[in-house]
């Protein structure tokens, strides 16, 4: 099994799947790559939504999804992918925002944001029994505070989220190198969009991170994803 943290299956809420039949694709091309639950995570832009219409529309896509699938299919969550924004560790409403009504949210960083905010804000998250999954954090390689935003993750135990796409493109091997080598608690996530831009693949990239990587770390990013699975979905079907 694989649980999958990071995904943009639902139709009309974000960049994601263009419409119904797209989305059910989806659900299907990961069922094939071994995919048993997967959380839904479309884009929460703070500055550009209202929360209250977001969650309305999410909700309302998910079930519209549930009623078209069949058959033995993986189970889906609800979370999102939250924009970063200064003084977010305050909010009072990140709670509406976790993975499956978790104690974790996905986290999503702007290169002009990896500053003293966000690290103020990590200790906030922690004083409010936050914790943040760092999203696709190779991407933030060119930052130039992409070491002080390692060490800052490494030093509060965060997760942080690797795109297994990424796995596959080179261009990210660097930055990836350094997270599995400093430590991180790492998982790989397919951050899926469509069939054509960002599909989901997992069972290629686990195959690249065992052989290019070791498989001292394909062992712990096994673990961790399974360390998640029991945290944010546990026994029971719903939470």
């Amino acid at each position: 099994m694989y649980f999958d943290i990071h995904s943009h299956i639902l139709t009309g809420v974000d960049d994601g799947a263009k419409d119904i039949c797209e989305s059910v694709e989806l659900i299907n091309s990961m069922k094939k790559e071994g995919i048993t639950a997967v959380i839904a995570t479309p884009h929460f832009y703070p500055n550009e939504m209202y929360l209250s219409d977001f969650l309305q529309d999410r909700n309302n896509a998910y079930k519209i999804l549930c009623s078209d699938l069949k058959g033995d299919i993986p189970k889906i969550y609800l979370g999102c992918e939250i924009l970063y924004f200064k003084r977010m560790g305050a909010s009072r409403e990140l709670e509406k925002l976790s993975l499956n009504n978790s104690k974790y949210i996905l986290l999503e960083l702007c290169d002009g944001h990896i500053d003293k905010y966000l690290f103020e804000d990590f200790c906030l998250f922690s004083q409010n029994g936050i914790i943040p999954i760092i999203a696709h954090i190779e991407r933030y390689y060119k930052s130039r505070n992409f070491k002080k935003l390692l060490e800052e993750v490494k030093a509060k135990n965060y997760p942080v989220q690797i795109n297994s796409s990424s796995l596959l493109n080179k261009k990210y091997r660097r930055a990836m190198k350094r997270s599995f080598k400093s430590g991180l608690f790492c998982v790989i996530a397919t951050d899926t969009h469509s069939i054509q831009k960002r599909p989901p693949v997992i069972r290629s990239a686990l195959e690249v991170l065992k052989q290019d990587f070791g498989e001292e770390i394909y062992n712990n990013v096994i673990s961790n994803n399974q360390i998640l699975y029991n945290e944010i979905i546990g026994d029971s079907v719903d939470k």
